[in-house]
């Protein structure tokens, strides 16, 4: 090859731009493809313009057929991906965390922060890669979080990501929902982002998501509700009442969701008598999370 950098990613982005929705995000993506390549910052890259050498060409070469043709995220073959403040090692088939997530923890992070006392107990139900509780663990350091998964790669993978971030105040446990929990732990903050696509949904996904990350991270039975109604129907018991928190919508549980759940998953969250429930909109428009929180007499 031995063309300058600048136009080998220029090369890049052409040839993945269709998996792309716009040009400017494929040259974007194709950057980091070289960045990752060489261990190099873009602005180390074009201060040199120099080549890539020919294991260079050559590992790009296969990263391509993987991205292009074997529809592998963009994310499993840079190995990382950015969340808020953190950045996180990803490998399949461990879900990718998406912009919508990101969009509505930093919402509640905000949300959080406008209270005099920051020393919360959260519980981060189905962590996965842990971004939502190692988030929320970093920006409150005087709280004190679980992350909870079944899944014993998602444990292994959230406990490299608690390392790498150097975020002390954070416990990752293996657990099928709240079972392996300590005796007697109650939570002021409950979070999740669980499975809840149908299988006809998933039918449908693109190849990058239904080939590659874990099918029981994003189905759910009952058309993607099961884990929900499970998750609303024994959170109570978990929940923390302190009079300090009174009035200022703690406990609080927010549990992420499809764009097409909100009205259902709104009757559920009345029907185990969750109060001051919302639907809130991700930067889409579509509905993603629902808030609600509770009081002792139910």
């Amino acid at each position: 090859m031995n063309a300058s950098i600048k136009t080998v990613v220029t090369h890049v982005a052409q040839e993945i731009a269709p998996l792309y929705g716009s040009y400017d995000q494929a040259y974007s993506c194709a950057w980091w493809l070289i960045e990752w390549l060489t261990c190099k910052s873009q602005a180390q890259l074009r201060a040199q313009d120099s080549s890539l050498t020919l294991e260079q060409e050559q590992t790009l070469k296969a990263a391509l057929y993987e991205h292009v043709h074997e529809h592998k995220p963009l994310n499993y073959i840079l190995g990382s991906v950015q969340f808020l403040d953190l950045t996180l090692t990803i490998r399949e088939p461990i879900l990718i965390p998406r912009p919508e997530t990101e969009y509505w923890c930093a919402e509640l992070i905000n949300q959080l922060k406008q209270l005099d006392k920051q020393d919360f107990a959260i519980l981060d139900m189905c962590t996965g890669s842990g971004c939502i509780g190692i988030a929320l663990a970093q920006a409150f350091p005087q709280a004190q979080v679980y992350a909870v998964d079944i899944s014993s790669q998602a444990c292994t993978l959230a406990r490299e990501n608690v390392l790498k971030n150097n975020v002390p105040n954070i416990t990752i446990l293996e657990s099928n929902l709240f079972s392996a929990l300590p005796p007697g732990i109650r939570f002021d903050v409950m979070v999740s982002n669980p499975p809840y696509i149908s299988h006809n949904e998933w039918l449908t996904l693109d190849p990058s998501v239904k080939n590659w990350e874990d099918y029981k991270a994003l189905v759910a039975p009952d058309d993607g509700l099961e884990l929900i109604k499970m998750l609303l129907q024994q959170a109570p018991e978990y929940l923390l009442f302190r009079p300090d928190f009174k009035e200022k919508s703690i406990p609080q549980v927010a549990l992420e969701i499809g764009y097409a759940q909100g009205p259902a998953v709104q009757k559920l969250f009345e029907q185990y008598k969750y109060t001051t429930i919302q639907v809130q909109k991700d930067l889409a428009q579509h509905d993603r999370v629902v808030t609600a929180g509770m009081t002792l007499c139910r």
